[in-house]
C-alpha cells in the first residue's frame, strides 16, 4: 500500500506518483462527493469542472484528485497556484490530477473548482481520491519510483465514477452518437445515477437519432433533474443530447 505525504525533499517524489488505481482499505475513512460540470464544448474540446466535497462524515483529510482523460489539452492550476500541483500523465496513463500542497480540505470543506481540457465528448469515466497522510512508511519508499510498463498504483484512497472526457467514436454519425447515448443511459442506471426502471426505458425509448425525439427526451431530462435523474446523470446527458442534435437534420 503506497501512502503519499508532502514533506521536505519528499515533494518532487510525490509529484511522480500521482494515484489512479486507488483501492478502499480497510484505514481508509475518506467519503467524498464530486460534483462535475461540463462547462463547455467548443468543437471536439471539451471543458470540465469538478468540485470535490469531503463528507462531514469523513474522518481522513482529502490530498488529491484524478480522473482518466485520453485526450488531454491542459489541467489548470487552482488558486491560489502556489497552493497546487497538477498534473496530464501517470506513466503511460492520460489524466487529470490535483494535489494540494497546503490546505487540504478537511471533512465538510470542499476544493475549488478542478478544471481540465481534452478532445474528446462527454463521458463516463473513473475517479480517484486520496487522503493525507504526513508520513511514508520506509518501506514503501522504493514504491515511488514509477515503472514505465505499469499505470496502476494502489494507495490509501476511493474510486467511483463521474461525467469526464472520452475518446471521440470512430462512428460520429447521427446512427452511431445516439447508438452511444443510448450505452450511456444504460450505464447511467447501473450506476443508480438514475435511480427509477421506468424512468430509465422511457428515456431509452426516446434515444432516436430524429430531432423531435431528442427533444422530448431534453425534456424529460429536465423534468426529472433532481428527482429520478440525479445530477451527474443530468450533466452527462444533456451534454450528449446537445451534441446529437447538432448532427440531427
Amino acid at each position: 500500500m503506497l501512502r503519499m505525504a508532502i514533506r521536505g525533499s519528499l515533494l518532487a517524489a510525490v509529484a511522480l506518483a500521482t494515484p489512479v488505481a486507488a483501492q478502499t482499505t480497510d484505514s481508509t475513512r475518506l467519503r467524498i462527493d464530486v460534483q462535475p460540470t461540463i462547462v463547455a464544448i467548443q468543437g471536439d474540446t471539451v471543458r470540465v469542472s469538478y468540485v470535490v466535497r469531503n463528507r462531514p462524515e469523513s474522518v481522513d483529510t482529502l490530498f488529491g484528485f484524478t480522473v482518466d482523460a485520453p485526450g488531454i489539452l491542459a489541467v489548470e492550476r487552482p488558486g491560489p497556484r502556489t497552493l497546487w500541483m497538477v498534473s496530464t500523465r501517470w506513466r503511460l496513463r492520460h489524466v487529470a490530477s490535483w494535489n494540494t500542497l497546503d490546505q487540504h480540505p478537511l471533512p465538510g470543506q470542499a476544493t475549488p473548482p478542478l478544471v481540465y481540457r481534452a478532445i474528446g465528448l462527454p463521458d463516463i469515466v473513473q475517479y480517484w481520491a486520496d487522503r493525507y497522510t504526513d508520513d511514508i512508511p520506509p518501506d514503501t519508499l522504493g514504491d515511488l519510483e514509477p515503472s514505465p510498463a505499469d499505470d496502476s498504483v494502489a494507495i490509501d484512497g476511493v474510486t467511483g465514477f463521474t461525467v469526464g472526457v472520452g475518446p471521440l467514436p470512430a462512428d460520429r454519425g447521427p446512427e452511431g452518437l445516439a447508438k452511444r447515448l443510448a450505452g450511456l443511459v444504460e450505464r447511467a442506471c447501473r450506476l443508480g445515477w438514475i435511480d427509477e426502471r421506468g424512468v430509465c426505458n422511457s428515456l431509452q425509448v426516446k434515444v432516436r437519432p430524429r430531432r423531435e425525439s431528442l427533444s422530448a427526451l431534453r425534456r424529460e431530462l429536465d423534468a426529472q433533474r433532481g428527482k429520478h435523474v440525479s445530477e451527474t446523470a443530468y450533466v452527462l446527458l444533456v451534454a450528449n443530447v446537445d451534441a446529437l442534435l447538432q448532427r440531427v437534420p
